[in-house]
């Protein structure tokens, strides 16, 4: 038996170590060789979203400002010393410590390396997704879906302008099957970490933080109290960080963000959202109050579809997905790479169909496949009408969720055995 086991280790484990250490490499050389001399994301400027969160960590490791733009701050100086001056920096700065250990690197090496992370966890996403709602996907299915996540246009336009979007589906994914597994203080912990990007998860973090409604049986007010540990738990210590360097980043970043994205009506076209769709008829500027009165429907809706919660099968990762379709339409201020977070509904509507083997089923599994590649023909149309016409994605995937969660209602009548949602559903 014990030769049997160094067996194991010694062909099975090391060959697969190999294998997935070529991969790396295979990965990082593209990364090296192909995007970033194709992008210029080796030296900062407008376009290179890395370089602007580069920049900004190696700032607040100087105690100074990330978000001074003038003439003669250290954001400008350190900017203006690897390349071209770039964009501001509009987001918490909390978000500056997932970057700090890349900030000591030369633009060059750092770049490559996050492209790397984000390609990682992108394929970790897929498969966590897969390996959450469909007991033990095939191998061929899981490569299969990997290759629909990568062909994903928005998933090729964050990798090139050095974006996030990947962590912050991994984020959601991760607090998905923390969730479900009984880790909540993990999950939590993922919950609060994901605020380094507060416009995309501002309705997504309340849904996973809450979980059902914690009133109604003790089981999911003890899960809500250790969600609400680690996340608070984690949001003091970012907090406690980067005021500890940065005093008055709070004041500073409102002033930057609300400058640049809420009072400027020269970019409401550029949003892919309900703001950039009312821009196409609204030439002179869409007011906030618009936005607001037009959201406040859908936010009231998914409000009542938490409340009425009532535990049955994957209920709340169908509310979830509502949310990030829901929070990519009516985001005072996105960009298409954000779309990114629409593979969670997708990957959950595949693996959930898949189980199923009726026409339904297939039809509903083709029309995903489509609404996946659909953004390669409505991309064109951005250059005549505005982004806005992109909000027919999340519009579409949200429609997708809908029939998807009607379609199985009746036919799963049980969650993927051994997870606690599963054992939810069995005391309940």
């Amino acid at each position: 038996m014990l030769n049997a086991r160094f067996h194991f280790v010694s062909t099975q484990n090391i060959l697969g170590v190999v294998l997935l250490t070529l991969a790396l490499v295979a990965v990082t050389m593209v990364n090296h060789f192909g995007i970033v001399p194709l992008k210029r994301l080796d030296v900062t400027g407008v376009g290179n979203d890395f370089s602007d969160f580069w920049t900004a960590a190696r700032v607040i490791m100087l105690r100074e400002s990330p978000y001074d733009m003038s003439e003669t701050s250290d954001y400008v100086i350190v900017q203006q010393s690897a390349g071209q001056l770039g964009d501001a920096f509009h987001s918490p700065a909390f978000t500056t410590l997932v970057f700090l250990p890349l900030a000591w690197l030369p633009l060059p090496w750092a770049v490559v390396l996050w492209l790397t992370a984000m390609q990682v966890l992108l394929v970790a996403s897929v498969a966590l997704i897969l390996g959450t709602f469909r007991p033990q996907p095939s191998r061929r299915y899981l490569f299969s879906c990997i290759v629909l996540a990568l062909v994903f246009r928005y998933t090729f336009v964050s990798f090139m302008v050095g974006q996030k979007a990947a962590l912050m589906l991994f984020l959601l994914v991760a607090s998905v099957w923390a969730i479900r597994s009984g880790r909540n203080r993990l999950a939590g912990v993922l919950i609060a970490v994901s605020l380094i990007k507060p416009q995309v998860v501002f309705l997504a973090s309340p849904v996973l933080l809450l979980g059902p409604p914690p009133w109604r049986n003790q089981a999911d007010r003890a899960a809500f109290r250790e969600r609400l540990i680690g996340f608070c738990t984690a949001l003091v210590i970012l907090m406690a960080v980067t005021l500890a360097l940065r005093p008055s980043w709070p004041i500073e970043w409102i002033g930057r963000a609300g400058g640049d994205f809420l009072a400027d009506p020269s970019i409401d076209k550029a949003m892919p959202s309900l703001r950039g769709a009312m821009a196409v008829f609204l030439s002179e500027g869409v007011p906030q109050y618009l936005l607001v009165a037009a959201a406040a429907p859908f936010l009231l809706w998914l409000g009542w579809r938490w409340w009425t919660s009532d535990g049955k099968p994957y209920q709340e990762s169908f509310l979830l997905s509502l949310a990030i379709a829901g929070n990519l339409i009516t985001a005072p201020y996105t960009r298409e790479y954000d779309y990114v977070l629409l593979l969670f509904p997708a990957m959950l509507s595949l693996s959930l169909l898949s189980r199923l083997r009726t026409p339904a089923s297939r039809f509903l599994q083709v029309v995903t496949i489509i609404l996946l590649l659909l953004p390669y023909g409505i991309h064109p149309l951005t250059t005549r009408y505005g982004a806005g016409v992109e909000t027919a994605i999340p519009v579409l995937m949200l429609s997708l969720v809908l029939l998807t969660e009607r379609l199985i209602q009746g036919r799963i009548t049980s969650e993927v055995p051994g997870s606690r949602a599963s054992q939810r559903v069995a005391e309940g």
